[in-house]
């Protein structure tokens, strides 16, 4: 790959990453191109013909050429319409130290934007550096458990006044 950054050991296989994007989607080609406009994978229908993808690819190496290097993988997306109302769709994006461009082409009035969107969060993720494993810290012997305070002993307390006896009605006599 042309430009790009970082190197990974194995290679990648963009194509399969297109394939599922576009599964399940209304988009009809799929096409990813590196910053110098070599494609590096491609998914379509068998309905699109070589003379759509070939337009597809002019359309993707002329967004690299009218883009300046550094805003490549800043632009959000060039969207082109047919006289059918066909959609293509330019995105340029940054991943593993490249710049790139997937094309995709959508029918009239279909929803692209998350299937791009998917496509490319997958090649983003495949061109990622390994992280290296974190170092795992030597766990400290866990100390036995703080013992719980001994209850505080009961202060002695002032006894308690035994009850007033109940005093019985006087019977109320007249006086004499």
């Amino acid at each position: 790959m042309s430009d790009v950054i970082f190197d990974s050991t194995e290679p990648i296989d963009f194509t399969t990453l297109l394939v599922a994007a576009r599964e399940g989607t209304a988009l009809e080609t799929v096409i990813l191109t590196d910053r110098a406009g070599v494609v590096q994978g491609a998914d379509y229908s068998a309905a699109v013909s070589t003379l759509t993808l070939d337009a597809l690819l002019a359309l993707a190496r002329r967004v690299i050429d009218d883009t300046p290097p550094t805003a490549l993988g800043a632009a959000d997306e060039t969207i082109f319409f047919d006289w059918e109302g066909q959609q293509a769709i330019c995105r340029p994006f940054s991943a593993g130290g490249g710049a790139w461009i997937l094309t995709a082409l959508a029918p009239h009035g279909k929803a692209h934007k998350q299937a791009t969107s998917r496509a490319i969060k997958a090649i983003q993720s495949a061109l990622k550096p390994p992280t290296a494993p974190k170092k795992s810290k030597i766990a400290k012997p866990k100390s036995a458990p703080k013992p719980k305070a001994a209850p505080k002993p009961k202060s002695p307390s002032k006894p308690k006044a035994a009850p007033k006896a109940k005093s019985t009605p006087k019977s109320r006599t007249a006086k004499k």
